[in-house]
């Protein structure tokens, strides 16, 4: 029996508000915020422990060591530095297990075992750090090499960002699936982050059948708003596609796409006239958990930000098991606020859901 387990990353005690990465919105808004690194961990425990009570599996990924001397020691960083080049050292950054790897299961591969390939996170030298360290917790964690494989990272010249931009599609999780793969085209005024042959690598290093791989362009003017990841607009799980309206640069393709590879997929599409960009990139409403519960329902596990007028708090909202194209039918049920340190990642950065999925974003 297959069983899916989601990852979250533990907040570390540096973590800092210090704006490291461009493009993220939330980052740049909350630069120079006083951080509470003790509130902020224990909150996600409770994320997790609240998970848990769901019937849900749980795992999470430790710290990475903090500061990071080698890297001073490589920038050869003095008192005359960019103090930017200082808070990377020091970045908590992490966090964020959506960016950890990209994982694909073992009913998708064509060994028969899970492989995991850490992202390299080229783009921002806070991020850029941790690919190694990541691997070493991942080969502790994934280490019978009977059923899991750990990859190295996609080579430097092609930045991968992880499950942050990667989705699954499958009848269960212990059924073979769709993994799709969503790349931005640089050339805008902030940079896009996965690379098209960063996915195709990680769709060839863990053995999968091009016939069951989809590979989509995320809209270039989601980029440009600050979704800097495809996660920020859309999340799936089984079935399901939670998206925004404009996530993708051609959503009628996109769709179809998906669909023809994955004929059972049901698209819970919410219009841009029903949330904006702008809302759904701040409320990190999509930048969430779509979970399957034991009781065969869905959950979308989600900020106190993205709860509305007519929330009761909001974190737990249930996700009809028949969804259709155009609609957004969901009924808040429970808080997963996370107040003690504000939404955006910890230098900027943003989380992973880990299978893909995890929290929180402090």
């Amino acid at each position: 029996m297959l069983r899916e387990i989601n990852f979250d990353g533990i907040v570390g005690p540096s973590h800092n508000y210090a704006g490291l990465s461009l493009g993220n919105i939330a980052s740049a808004s909350h630069k120079g915020s006083a951080s509470y690194p003790r509130a902020a961990a224990l909150q996600g425990v409770a994320k997790m422990r609240a998970n848990m009570e769901r019937g849900l599996a749980q795992g999470f990924l430790l710290p990475l060591p903090r500061p990071n001397f080698a890297l001073l020691d490589d920038l050869a960083v003095d008192g005359t530095s960019d103090r930017a080049l200082l808070a990377a050292a020091w970045s908590a950054s992490s966090m964020w297990t959506a960016n950890a790897a990209t994982v694909s299961p073992a009913p998708d591969t064509a060994d028969g075992r899970c492989h995991l390939t850490p992202a390299n996170l080229v783009t921002m030298l806070h991020r850029g750090q941790e690919w190694r360290d990541t691997q070493a917790q991942l080969k502790l964690a994934f280490g019978d090499t009977r059923h899991f494989a750990v990859h190295d990272a996609v080579p430097p010249s092609f930045g991968d960002e992880g499950a942050a931009n990667h989705m699954r599609l499958c009848e269960s999780h212990g059924q073979p699936g769709v993994e799709v793969f969503v790349y931005g085209r640089p050339g805008g005024r902030f940079p896009a982050r996965q690379h098209e042959q960063a996915s195709r690598a990680v769709a060839r290093k863990h053995g999968l059948d091009p016939a069951r791989c989809v590979f989509i362009e995320q809209n270039p003017a989601a980029i440009e708003a600050g979704a800097f990841h495809n996660d920020v607009v859309a999340v799936a799980n089984q079935t399901v596609l939670f998206t925004h309206e404009q996530a993708f640069a051609d959503r009628k393709d996109a769709y179809e796409a998906m669909h023809a590879a994955f004929p059972a997929l049901h698209v819970v599409e919410v219009p841009a006239s029903a949330v904006s960009l702008e809302e759904a990139i701040r409320t990190y409403l999509f930048n969430a958990q779509l979970v399957s519960l034991p009781s065969g329902e869905m959950a979308l596990v989600v900020p106190s930000e993205a709860a509305g007028p007519h929330a009761c708090g909001c974190g737990w909202w249930p996700i009809p098991p028949r969804s259709t194209r155009g609609s957004c039918s969901t009924k808040p049920r429970r808080s997963a606020s996370n107040r003690s340190s504000p939404r955006p990642g910890p230098n900027g950065s943003n989380r992973k859901k880990s299978d893909r999925k995890s929290w929180p974003r402090p």
